[in-house]
């Protein structure tokens, strides 16, 4: 009956570069050895380039006139890629809310996270992947980077925060009147339509009389 002699029970690939399994057995004859996942066989020895597709456990199997198994374990490490950045509310924020953006990035082993800059008011969740900004202002403006690191590389992400100024109302006798930021003014029908999609995209209740 085969016995393996060389056989490690977990591998590390890394992803891109060539590897091959190493398992050894004797026996009379001298036995055959193959690695299989998903029915894809790999003979010991054999070269190949590791994707992280390829991990998983496998089976190793070394035959003569018999065969003995043995399970070994392959994890393929990566640099790390950014897939997003998400923004809760999205973009343009109203001036004295509060914003969370999360980074989500695909690595292994598992990345570490940080942003720049950092700002006041800043809060940091979930192991650095969320960073929560308070009561937003004109301050806060600019490009925020996500940065995600393992010890095999390092990438980031940009996301710009826009901040919306508050739209300043009042009333006029006989017509309404809507000033913004810029200082210009619409009346009757376009004041309303302005206010009607201000109170759509802030959740806010008014009443008109």
């Amino acid at each position: 009956e085969p016995e393996f002699t060389d056989c490690s029970d977990k591998l590390v690939w890394l992803e891109g570069q060539e590897n091959s399994f190493h398992c050894q057995a004797k026996g009379h004859p001298l036995p055959t050895v193959t690695c299989e996942k998903n029915n894809t066989i790999y003979k010991v020895e054999e070269k190949f380039t590791a994707m992280r597709n390829m991990s998983g456990e496998y089976i190793c199997r070394a035959t003569n006139f018999d065969t003995v198994t043995k399970p070994v374990t392959v994890s393929v490490e990566y640099e790390p890629k950014i897939l997003s950045i998400v923004v809760q509310p999205s973009m343009p924020v109203l001036e004295g809310a509060n914003i969370t953006l999360t980074c989500d990035a695909d690595a292994i082993p598992t990345p570490t996270y940080s942003w720049h800059p950092q700002t006041p008011h800043v809060t940091f969740l979930n192991n650095n992947r969320t960073i929560q900004i308070k009561e937003v202002t004109s301050a806060h403006e600019g490009f925020y980077i996500c940065i995600a690191q393992n010890k095999h590389g390092i990438k980031t992400l940009q996301q710009k925060i826009v901040v919306d100024r508050e739209v300043i109302e009042t009333a006029t006798n006989p017509a309404l009147f809507v000033q913004d930021k810029n200082n210009r003014g619409d009346t009757t029908d376009a004041a309303f339509s302005k206010i009607l999609a201000l109170l759509l995209s802030s959740s806010l209740l008014y009443y008109f009389c």
